[in-house]
């Protein structure tokens, strides 16, 4: 076991004799600062963690009282009145759990305590620890309540924890204790009052009390959404209400998320879309379809590719290689090999002319061509499709701040959204501005500069 050696940093004629560390306490900022200058946040527990001349963690309150001498490699923040501490011993560290008063209440032999700043376990009602691939459980009294039994202990969700056991899954409750015993093929978290569980290849769902609510028959379950869940049965989808009544027949090979009010669906080799309440809105028709983005989606057929909106009539011809959803107003799409954008009329405005293209920032879009020898150029187009900048540069960025950090000759410089150069390219890094300044080197010299390119300092 490593030797703890108890030395403090701070000041050098303080001995473990005395119960405190010489200084004063600063309420406004929650600090304690030591004679030496030496700060120590002090947390909402009234607790604050300091650090020994060996660098091990002790606690101190904001009197500079010692609570505990500087015995850990490692203090987390208290939550709760506790806080998991730990001690590294040839490269593999040991965590255990202290109190408010430094009191071990779970001792340093674990090799996996989940840390309290991971939300899941925030409000969990039990610590889970782990040691040699098993894991258990204690309460915040620190007696153990779960035995090293399980390949994992998942975060609690409706009051139930998924475990597994001997390639078996069940669940615990806040007590740790087995409320639903390890008997099923696999299982999930729960999620609302009902958990996805499988036995013999089946899947179904149970509620929080074990019992089965709907029966083990399905090839594959998704969770309940509104109230509703894509399940498949005899190798076709459909989908079934909380009370197992089919609300969309079984008959479609495949039955995507609900996006804008409306999922994609497959049926006989061809992709449609249908509502939440199951009907068909546009008749599966499609070699492929994507997902509806500001009320228009992505389809192809005859393998070119073009949008509908949300009633099936078509805003673009099929004429695209590819193209993306839209976002902002915007859609990238690709012809001939080159890519463009189209507007929310499905108009071409930034014309299929480049090799590639960024997203508009500040109404403004990088993009790119390249050479026969694949060397790369770049360039700005603005959302009115006309060109500011040819792909003349070695390298650009997005705009921000109305600049763009552009590369040419292998320097550095900037331009605006004109087209102008304002900064020229003279530097030996990329930068970006914020509040109005960039800070820019150039032979080793760094200087601050203004959106002009006037010198701050």
């Amino acid at each position: 076991m490593k030797q703890l050696l108890f030395l403090l940093f701070f000041t050098p004629f303080v001995l473990f004799a005395q119960a405190s560390i010489q200084g004063q306490y600063h309420a406004k900022e929650k600090q304690f600062e030591t004679i030496d200058g030496n700060r120590i946040n002090i947390h909402n527990s009234g607790i604050g963690i300091y650090t020994g001349q060996e660098g091990l963690k002790g606690l101190i309150d904001s009197t500079g009282t010692i609570i505990l001498r500087p015995s850990y490699d490692e203090i987390d923040h208290f939550l709760n009145g506790l806080a998991r501490v730990s001690i590294t011993i040839d490269f593999v560290d040991y965590y255990g759990m202290i109190d408010l008063q430094g009191k071990e209440i779970i001792s340093v032999e674990f090799e996996d305590i989940a840390a309290f700043f991971d939300r899941s376990v925030q409000n969990s009602p039990i610590i889970v620890v782990g040691k040699g691939h098993q894991y258990g459980a204690f309460n915040h009294l620190g007696e153990m309540i779960t035995p090293l039994q399980y390949d994992f202990i998942h975060p609690f969700y409706s009051g139930r924890a998924l475990v597994k056991k001997n390639a078996r899954y069940g669940y615990l409750n806040s007590a740790g204790k087995e409320s639903i015993p390890p008997n099923f093929d696999h299982a999930k978290d729960f999620s609302g009052p009902f958990a996805i569980v499988q036995k013999d290849g089946k899947w179904g769902f149970i509620q929080t009390d074990g019992k089965i609510w709907i029966e083990l028959k399905y090839d594959e379950v998704n969770n309940f959404l509104n109230n509703q869940a894509r399940v498949k049965f005899n190798g076709l989808y459909g989908v079934i209400d909380t009370l197992d009544q089919i609300v969309v027949p079984f008959q479609y090979e495949s039955i995507g998320y609900y996006y804008q009010g409306l999922a994609n669906i497959k049926k006989n080799g061809k992709y449609g879309f249908m509502d939440e309440k199951g009907t068909e809105r546009i008749l599966p028709q499609y070699d492929w379809a994507g997902n509806f983005h500001e009320g228009k989606v992505n389809v192809k057929i005859n393998e070119k590719w073009g949008f509908i909106d949300s009633t099936g009539r078509p805003i673009t011809p099929f004429i695209y290689e590819a193209a993306a959803d839209f976002h902002q107003g915007w859609a990238s799409v690709k012809r001939q090999n080159l890519y463009g954008k189209i507007n929310a009329k499905g108009e071409e405005i930034i014309l299929c002319n480049y090799t590639g293209i960024d997203a508009f920032y500040e109404g403004i879009a990088k993009v790119v061509m390249t050479g026969i020898n694949q060397s790369r150029k770049f360039g700005f187009v603005n959302d009115q499709g006309k060109e500011i900048l040819p792909c003349d540069f070695e390298g650009a960025n997005r705009f921000q701040e109305g600049r763009a950090c552009v590369k040419k000759n292998g320097k550095w410089g900037f331009v605006d959204t004109a087209g102008k150069m304002v900064i020229p390219c003279e530097y030996d890094r990329e930068s970006m501005f914020q509040n109005g300044q960039v800070t820019l080197t150039k032979n080793q010299t760094s200087v601050v500069l203004d959106l002009n390119g006037n010198r701050i300092r």
